[in-house]
């Protein structure tokens, strides 16, 4: 025993090389209230209407005049005018991105509406999904203050996503937070459900907005667009404030 002992082969050192992991992504903690005097401060690009920052959805039923109401909210910024003839507004560049008209129908609008000629506002017109990476570049550029999409439905969808897929919230929750950090708003027209049994609609509420219940919670405000039941005068239509963070609720 002890000479077959002394024969087996001595076990064998292995030598190992530490391997250094990377550190783990650690949470950014900071003292509440840290980051400045302005921080949490509301600055209006449109007093009681858009904040800066803000991502805006202004939800309509067809034919309610949504998007003339952003082409005067466009010509407004663009030019510094007051918004609706009473609400004034910080001067900045606008984007228009428009899907639901082709070229040839929204030129006939700005020509009806007087939108032509010196003092316009950029335009670009897209027939399919729109690419978020190229829309972020836009954001990110510093070149404009405003952007306004018209709308979520045909520029922010295609055949494999639906305004009641999650990932479309996902996408606006990606864009509120690129918007949020360059501090340019944004305003985002969507649909309205059909109310039930073809009813008159005398108000609009959050749960109204067309898909999922968590697309108002990827924006900062909401707003609702809808023709008013007893009408005091012809094309009578009210805007108002759904809530969510800066605007008032009940605005109009």
């Amino acid at each position: 025993e002890p000479k077959r002992a002394a024969d087996r082969p001595k076990p064998r050192k292995i030598q190992t090389n530490p391997v250094t992991l990377p550190e783990p992504p650690s949470l950014q903690i900071e003292p509440a209230g840290s980051r400045g005097g302005d921080v949490g401060k509301i600055q209006w690009l449109v007093p009681e209407f858009i904040a800066r920052g803000a991502l805006v959805l202004l939800a309509a039923e067809k034919g309610s005049g949504k998007t003339t109401l952003i082409y005067r909210l466009a010509e407004a910024v663009q030019n510094g005018e007051l918004f609706l003839d009473q609400i004034p507004t910080t001067k900045g560049q606008v984007l228009m991105i428009q899907g639901d008209e082709p070229p040839a129908d929204s030129e006939y609008k700005f020509n009806l509406m007087g939108l032509k000629g010196k003092g316009s506002f950029d335009i670009a017109y897209h027939q399919h999904l729109l690419d978020l990476c190229e829309l972020e570049d836009q954001i990110c550029s510093g070149k404009y203050d405003l952007i306004g999409i018209d709308s979520a439905t045909s520029i922010l969808t295609a055949n494999d996503l639906e305004v009641t897929d999650p990932e479309f919230t996902r996408n606006l929750y990606r864009i509120g937070k690129c918007l949020s950090e360059n501090q340019v708003s944004c305003i985002v027209t969507t649909h309205l459900n059909k109310p039930i049994e073809n009813k008159i609609r005398k108000t609009v509420t959050p749960h109204d907005i067309s898909g999922l219940a968590t697309i108002s919670n990827a924006c900062t405000d909401l707003w609702g667009l809808y023709k008013v039941p007893e009408i005091e005068w012809p094309d009578h239509f009210r805007l108002r404030c759904l809530g969510k963070r800066y605007c008032r609720v009940d605005t109009v």
